[in-house]
């Protein structure tokens, strides 16, 4: 369990050399050093500079822990960590000892803040803040905290006997209606609105104190006579983590509506997403599938074109494999004609020449029919 005790100082130098000499671990928050000579030097023109040198020099907090709970450098970390969320702008040095069976941090606080110049003065609720924040690092962490003790409610001799008879006191009314209300209300003028209209209890503020009084009762009671859980300050922090609460669940619903509001258009775009997907799927299918008729269609029209440039240019075919020997062999015939010719050259078209021998080459003889055979008899088989 963590504990935090405090006390003033009018001579920081000594507690600094009481400090110094059981230290087992140093650390700092706004200082050079951590050297006993340099941590009192700096503190010391701190407080020349603002002129704040008579009466209460520094503070001095004692953070206590749990044997076993720590180690010296988790203690060392916690203690800087206190020091400097509580006062962020002052200077400060922790001194942390193992010379007893728990570990404890010595912090030890310059009095005037570095920005301001104003001096520390260190309040009953400023104490209760330091142990609040020291409780809440704790918790963090995972330690254990001291668990403040709740007082017994007071049970005055009128309200036993009306209990005895089976009633139920003015007190405990008020108690039920104010616990009931502290559930709902976010603030103390929502609770005072609410016990009245629901249970017509009265109530005011006057010096500091909430006031309640039923339709029963003849004078106003103050929350404190209801117990500990029942003063002004406990209701408005507990109303105030109400109002936390209840922003947060309100944050919450806005969130759940905007992703309620987006949810159609996502699921507009996913469909979009898949029809598309779908459309590039039975594209590259029926591409694939179309494939090889392109091709065989793409050759017909190169053919159709080419005879068409034939026709059109007057080029002509290609001549088959046979035909082109029947072509060597007829130009031979001609020229070995020409080579044999008398004296008065005969004009000859070789180009002719070379057209009647392919004409007289490709023509074959027809079909013969079979000659009929008759047997013995006179009959054609």
């Amino acid at each position: 369990m963590a504990t935090v005790k405090h006390s003033p100082s009018k001579k920081i130098n000594r507690l600094i050399n009481y400090c110094e000499k059981r230290a087992e671990l140093t650390s700092s928050h706004l200082l050079i050093a951590e050297d006993r000579k340099s941590v009192q030097q700096q503190m010391k023109l701190t407080r020349e500079l603002f002129n704040k040198n008579d009466g209460v020099e520094g503070h001095h907090f004692i953070q206590s822990f749990k044997p076993g709970e720590v180690t010296p450098e988790q203690a060392n970390e916690l203690g800087l960590e206190l020091a400097k969320k509580m006062h962020p702008n002052r200077e400060a040095i922790i001194y942390t000892h193992t010379d007893k069976d728990h570990i404890h941090n010595h912090i030890v606080l310059n009095s005037p803040d570095i920005e301001q110049g104003k001096k520390l003065s260190v309040t009953r609720k400023h104490y209760y803040d330091w142990q609040r924040a020291n409780d809440r690092l704790c918790r963090e962490r995972g330690l254990s905290i001291v668990e403040e003790k709740q007082k017994r409610e007071k049970v005055t001799l009128p309200e036993y006997h009306l209990m005895a008879k089976g009633k139920m006191p003015y007190k405990e009314h008020l108690r039920q209606a104010l616990d009931r209300a502290k559930e709902i209300a976010t603030s103390l003028q929502e609770l005072k609105i609410y016990v009245k209209e629901k249970f017509s209890i009265d109530s005011k503020m006057q010096k500091g104190k909430v006031y309640f009084k039923t339709p029963e009762m003849e004078r106003f009671i103050s929350g404190n006579r209801l117990g500990d859980n029942y003063t002004k300050e406990v209701l408005e922090r507990e109303l105030e983590r109400n109002a936390k609460e209840y922003e947060r669940r309100v944050q919450q619903l806005r969130d759940e509506r905007k992703q309620r509001a987006i949810l159609p258009d996502q699921r507009e775009q996913q469909l979009q997403q898949s029809r598309l997907s779908t459309d590039d799927e039975l594209a590259s299918s029926r591409s694939k599938r179309n494939e090889q008729p392109n091709q065989s269609s793409e050759r017909t029209s190169q053919r159709t074109r080419e005879q068409v440039r034939r026709i059109t240019e007057g080029t002509p075919k290609e001549p088959h494999a046979n035909q082109q020997q029947l072509q060597s062999d007829a130009s031979l015939h001609v020229e070995a004609r020409e080579h044999n010719r008398t004296d008065e050259p005969r004009k000859t078209n070789v180009v002719q020449d070379i057209n009647d021998a392919s004409r007289t080459s490709n023509r074959f003889p027809k079909k013969t029919r079979k000659a009929s055979r008759e047997n013995d008899y006179g009959i054609e088989r």
